[in-house]
């Protein structure tokens, strides 16, 4: 696209929002750094500099969260690659610390989903601010969904000032703004954005209701994710890596080397193996086998096999986490459970 053809109103109406977004915080962590430079307190600065972090954690992860929105809208849906496992574990210090200041949370799930973790947090973090603005937020809550509707329930649950009657839909909320307001257009902007975010990570978002509390919450519905054979590189938890090879499995693999270059050696007509040795493994010093191709095969799949094994036998299992209820607020289970996911629950 041609600069002389981009749409400047367009990117004005982002650019009110996320400037301020960006702006604010990083003028608020220059000013932490000076005070830094200048403290003769260590654990102060110490605490001045985690706070600081949090911060540049935080907004990383909106420019992320923003530019993969882009992406989806300009694009279409993500690769699979983009997704990864997630679970209660893997929401940031950050997300705790801002969300405890202002409102209740509660995160409660031990189911693992699939999704984009950077836009499901900007999306929570945007859906609550539009909440806290227009009306008075109770709670954040992210629990598991009643046991037939396997999955991970996010909702921003918020109640009306002044007696004011429930919205009816999220498109009533949008059409209640007045766009020539700065303030206004701000917040409709910030609904949207976390719709879509949420839709990117194919979540079920709604508006739910209510009727025995006469509260609404911002609610998005995740399945949750099992994992199959033909998954790739989905088992992955967020922001993890690869795990490094096990001595065992490194010290199988120098051996099953020494045992090809053996064979090559018998065999003038073979062809030799390239792979280079495993750094730091020790090799027994014993005579070079000599094995044959098909032996060779499968060697390298009992190998693979070994590495599962050994793997699991290293890798503690976590203990399962208690599953939550959703309950109305007579402290009955609700019977609109039974219904689809759709469905307003009793919170």
């Amino acid at each position: 696209m041609r600069y002389d053809a981009l749409d400047w109103d367009t990117l004005d109406f982002i650019k009110a929002h996320f400037y301020r977004r960006v702006a604010t915080p990083l003028n608020k962590t220059i000013e932490i750094l000076e005070r830094v430079e200048n403290a003769g307190d260590k654990t102060l600065a110490v605490r001045r500099l985690s706070k600081t972090r949090q911060t540049v954690e935080a907004l990383l992860n909106a420019v992320n969260a923003w530019a993969t929105l882009i992406t989806y809208k300009s694009e279409g849906p993500l690769d699979d690659y983009q997704f990864k496992a997630f679970t209660q574990d893997q929401i940031p210090g950050w997300f705790h610390a801002y969300l405890q200041r202002e409102t209740s949370l509660r995160i409660d799930f031990g189911q693992t989903l699939r999704v984009h973790p950077e836009t499901l947090i900007e999306a929570t973090v945007l859906l609550f601010n539009v909440a806290n603005t227009i009306s008075n937020v109770s709670s954040v809550q992210m629990s598991d969904a009643p046991a037939s509707h396997r999955g991970v329930f996010m909702r921003v649950i918020f109640s009306n000032r002044d007696d004011r009657a429930p919205f009816g839909s999220l498109s009533e909320i949008l059409d209640s703004f007045d766009y020539e307001i700065l303030g206004e257009r701000d917040l409709a902007v910030q609904l949207s954005v976390a719709r879509d975010m949420m839709l990117l990570n194919n979540a079920r978002f709604s508006l739910q209701n209510n009727k025995k509390t006469g509260q609404q919450a911002f609610s998005a519905f995740f399945s949750a994710y099992e994992k199959s054979d033909d998954d790739e590189e989905l088992a992955l938890p967020y922001g993890a890596s690869e795990p490094e090879p096990t001595p065992v499995l490194m010290n199988l693999r120098a051996q099953l080397h020494q045992a090809v270059q053996g064979s090559a050696d018998a065999d003038p007509d073979a062809p030799g193996e390239s792979e280079p040795e495993a750094v730091g493994t020790a090799v027994p010093e014993t005579k070079p086998l000599s094995i044959s191709r098909e032996m060779v095969e499968r060697i390298e799949e009992r190998l693979k096999a070994i590495h599962v094994v050994d793997e699991e036998a290293i890798t503690p299992t976590p203990a399962p986490s208690s599953k939550t209820t959703q309950s109305n607020s007579n402290g009955k289970r609700d019977s609109s459970q039974k219904d689809a996911p759709t469905t307003p629950f009793g919170w």
